[in-house]
């Protein structure tokens, strides 16, 4: 790993602080794991901004999920690849092209708005290249048309020059949403009608760091996959769930009251 002015930052680090972010039910409510939590995606961050020399022109395609009847089904890691599919589809070759070019990221967080009850879904594509002015013109019009219709928010596009390191470590940073309760399939949200999949991810969203996109991978491919290593996480820790479950059925068998003459002590 790399090294820092103060400390060295090894593997066995970063593991241990998964394990404290595994401790607790919600990160977002616990000031140690959410620690842990920046600690990693500083590390990842930092990771990328060593492979680039400032100034560097990039291009970040900006979306919100607003939180609505219309656009509620995509809280969800299915709902984030249904909109990144959408955004990148296209037989039109020279758009597609150029979009494969260089090295593309995705940062995926949450924002608090005065306006909703829940937080703002938000997604950037960043692009560590200026994309093509014709490119551009083609992806505004999709998200006027298209990706509307799924965030409910036309999004934005944004053409930045990054003047330095650390400007480009505070571009790329990742918010974290201190003190968000944890999402419950109660109150708001069973009124509206989130199945407790999605609801379960939607919590797991807090986890996501910025991640690499393989836009060869990424266009055109209506079975985009882009979260198995989450989807594998969620399914690991509902599998410990399950056993935690049973194992509490069986003492609380043991232990019911209508047994205690059966004790042996």
């Amino acid at each position: 790993m790399e090294n820092f002015p103060c400390c060295k930052v090894v593997k066995r680090d970063i593991e241990k602080c998964s394990v404290e972010i595994d401790l607790v039910d919600n990160p977002m409510e616990s000031p140690c794991a959410m620690y842990f939590l920046d600690k990693r995606n500083q590390v990842v961050v930092k990771e990328i901004v060593d492979r680039f020399i400032t100034p560097l022109t990039l291009t970040s395609i900006k979306l919100e999920i607003i939180p609505s009847n219309m656009s509620k089904y995509y809280y969800s890691l299915t709902g984030l690849e249904t909109i990144l599919f959408n955004l990148f589809k296209s037989d039109y070759k020279p758009f597609t092209e150029d979009l494969k070019k260089g090295e593309v990221y995705l940062k995926t967080y949450y924002k608090r708005d005065s306006f909703y009850t829940l937080p703002v879904l938000c997604m950037d594509i960043i692009f560590m290249r200026k994309l093509h002015s014709k490119t551009i013109d083609n992806l505004w019009k999709i998200l006027k048309s298209d990706i509307v219709l799924f965030t409910g928010n036309v999004g934005d596009i944004e053409v930045k020059t990054i003047l330095s390191a650390s400007e480009f470590t505070d571009y790329l940073k990742i918010p974290l949403l201190v003190g968000q309760p944890e999402f419950k399939n109660e109150g708001l949200l069973k009124q509206k009608n989130f199945s407790n999949e999605q609801i379960v991810e939607m919590n797991y969203v807090h986890g996501l760091s910025l991640m690499g996109l393989d836009m060869y991978d990424v266009i055109n491919n209506k079975y985009l996959s882009i979260f198995d290593e989450m989807r594998e996480c969620i399914s690991r820790d509902s599998s410990n769930n399950d056993l935690d479950a049973e194992t509490k059925d069986i003492i609380d068998y043991l232990f019911a009251k209508n047994r205690e003459e059966e004790l042996p002590f």
